[in-house]
């Protein structure tokens, strides 16, 4: 850079005083400055994004910097829910994702839901309805093409293993902030993603970098197929669709009709990485995470579990978010429970699993 004696005084004198020459040497030099200026300050803003990305401590807590390394960490690409990590995959190679992964399973695996069009429906609107939300990559589990799909373990009734399905996911895309798991049956809006954020930020909720668990209750709305529609979507009578891909599609007014469910059923957790490393990392040296890693989804039990352990912990923080995230179940003819009268075609090792491993089913606390 030219030094200041050498430079012209485009600072000590004005443009009419000045010569021509001397007034092209200052544009120069102006136009030199500022595309330095420039340059330094997107490589340093790069340098702090590289450094929280490969970091590889979530666990710290040093207030807003373990915010910021959760934030910022993710791979950011253009939302566009038909290129939200793009092709159906089977495997967990690594691939570009959203600060924020939201996973599920599904009941409805193509063709199995074609008898079954309120339920096809239903798991339809939470593939679009969580696939478009913002800085979200949206994951489901094992073999529901032409889903986002990855692979996880289950147990021996085909069940998948909750915290197995964590695992997966961070293998998949092991630079998100949080990791979520929700029911295939509810919807919420970016409220979700705002909330999230909010408690990543750590200093505005005074956690101070702790690693949390968020979970919430539910609301359940009665959700119907009618047939009275002029068009191809299913209205309610005032007019409101319960198809999410419909112009008429009205969150607002169907979580209306709800009501919410009873406090000690969740249908969303929302892990930080962190929270997640702790937990992997304890596994093999507490009883009760131990069996934690043992549990299903698709089974009663575990959700309690899960709270209980988290209510208890001393580096992991539980948030119950009910006030702030509306999260809207689409109540089918299967009633508020999801496993309902399904026990009674099940074995009773299949449909007590959890209960077996934890000698409880929802008395925690």
């Amino acid at each position: 850079m030219p030094s200041s004696s050498s430079s012209p005084s485009c600072l000590s004198k004005t443009k009419r005083s000045l010569t021509r020459s001397q007034q092209r040497a200052c544009v120069i030099f102006s136009s030199f400055l500022l595309a330095f200026t420039y340059f330094y300050h997107q490589v340093t803003i790069n340098s702090i994004v590289h450094n929280s990305s490969g970091a590889g401590n979530a666990n710290a807590s040093d207030g807003n910097g373990a915010a910021i390394r959760r934030l910022t960490s993710g791979t950011e690409t253009n939302h566009d829910p038909k290129n939200n990590a793009a092709a159906t995959s089977t495997s967990t190679k690594q691939r570009e994702c959203h600060r924020h992964v939201v996973l599920t399973t599904f009941l409805c695996r193509p063709p199995s839901c074609n008898n079954n069009p309120l339920r096809q429906l239903i798991e339809n609107n939470t593939y679009q309805i969580w696939s478009t939300l913002p800085h979200v990559t949206f994951l489901t589990m094992n073999n529901h093409p032409p889903h986002n799909n990855i692979n996880t373990n289950t147990n021996e009734y085909n069940m998948p293993i909750f915290m197995d399905m964590f695992h997966t996911a961070m293998e998949a895309c092991p630079h998100a902030g949080s990791y979520s798991y929700i029911n295939g049956d509810i919807l919420a809006t970016s409220e979700f993603v705002e909330t999230l954020d909010a408690l990543m930020l750590g200093d505005r909720y005074k956690l101070n970098g702790m690693e949390f668990l968020m979970i919430g209750t539910r609301t359940n709305v009665p959700w119907k197929l009618t047939q009275h529609s002029n068009d191809a979507n299913d209205n309610d009578d005032d007019g409101a669709s319960y198809d999410a891909t419909s112009d008429k599609f009205n969150f607002d007014a169907l979580f209306q009709k709800g009501k919410l469910f009873v406090s000690n059923a969740q249908d969303y957790f929302a892990f930080t990485r962190g929270a997640l490393e702790i937990l992997f990392a304890e596994k093999n040296n507490n009883n009760n995470n131990g069996i934690l890693h043992r549990l299903v989804v698709g089974r009663h039990g575990y959700d309690n579990y899960l709270v209980d352990l988290i209510y208890h912990h001393s580096n992991i923080t539980s948030i119950d978010a009910t006030k702030t995230v509306r999260a809207m179940h689409q109540t089918d003819e299967r009633g508020v429970y999801s496993w309902g009268d399904r026990g009674k075609e099940l074995e009773a090792n299949d449909f007590d699993y959890n209960r077996k491993l934890t000698g409880k089913v929802d008395t925690w606390h």
